[in-house]
């Protein structure tokens, strides 16, 4: 469980900020205590000042997470690897074992990234929050495991029809429901519930966070041009956009 402070036990508290807010919601409103509306200028800011004083540790939350997640995804992408290359060489019978070997692994990889993602993801709140932040957080994603599997079926479920109708309907799940997984981290709602509570909580600011998605596509490209080396500095800061933007929008205190 991510630790918590005597003066922080409502992690909704109003923050001490600019920024507009409204007026505290009951929880009919999809169980907020508090809803914000966020300015994206504040939420990349903010994100720069805690990656400035915390870029040891997003560093390797979200490197050492990706790497942890394709070192258990190798043994699939190895045997789909050779089954692409035994098809290339015309041999199709090697090339559909290898692809159903590869398949089996498919649970195992799927299992590994959905375990890492929970921990990156409370990991990242740590970092915010300006809580102690431990690389062991990565690995605090088991309790989360079948709800956030179950919720992020769900929610892929939802780009692909999305996406299939059009670019803006998936444009508009994304922007609705894609914090859900730091609401089933922080609020540790029941079944698939975080996805209602991330569409509360999105609530009013989803053309805030298609900006703050520009702006975070925007920074990787100077990183991408960056020879490629600045990914691995403009992936760590942009991560922490959504983490920080969530945190607003919920009131909760940011360092």
């Amino acid at each position: 469980m991510v630790e918590r402070d005597d003066d922080d036990v409502n992690p909704f508290a109003a923050p001490q900020s600019d920024l507009v807010s409204q007026e505290p919601e009951d929880d009919s409103d999809g169980g907020l205590r508090s809803h914000q509306i966020i300015d994206a200028g504040d939420v990349i800011s903010t994100s720069w000042e805690i990656f400035k004083d915390n870029v040891g540790m997003t560093l390797g939350c979200v490197l050492i997470g990706g790497i942890l997640i394709n070192v258990i995804s190798l043994p699939q992408n190895i045997l789909s690897g050779i089954g692409d290359v035994m098809e290339q060489q015309g041999d199709a019978n090697a090339a559909t074992m290898f692809n159903l070997l590869s398949l089996c692994f498919l649970p195992l990889s799927v299992a590994g990234q959905i375990f890492i993602w929970a921990g990156q993801a409370r990991m990242l709140l740590n970092i915010v929050r300006g809580k102690r932040a431990e690389l062991s957080d990565l690995f605090t994603g088991a309790r989360y495991f079948w709800r956030l599997l179950g919720s992020a079926i769900v929610f892929g479920l939802m780009l692909i029809i999305g996406f299939i109708l059009c670019i803006v309907p998936g444009t508009i799940v994304a922007l609705m429901f894609g914090v859900f997984v730091y609401v089933l981290v922080d609020q540790d709602p029941p079944g698939i519930e975080c996805l209602s509570l991330a569409r509360a909580v999105t609530k009013d600011n989803r053309v805030t966070l298609f900006v703050i998605g520009l702006a975070a596509v925007g920074i990787n490209l100077l990183g991408l041009l960056a020879l490629c080396v600045g990914l691995l500095f403009t992936v760590p800061l942009t991560t922490l956009f959504i983490a920080v933007a969530y945190c607003k929008m919920t009131g909760q205190r940011t360092v």
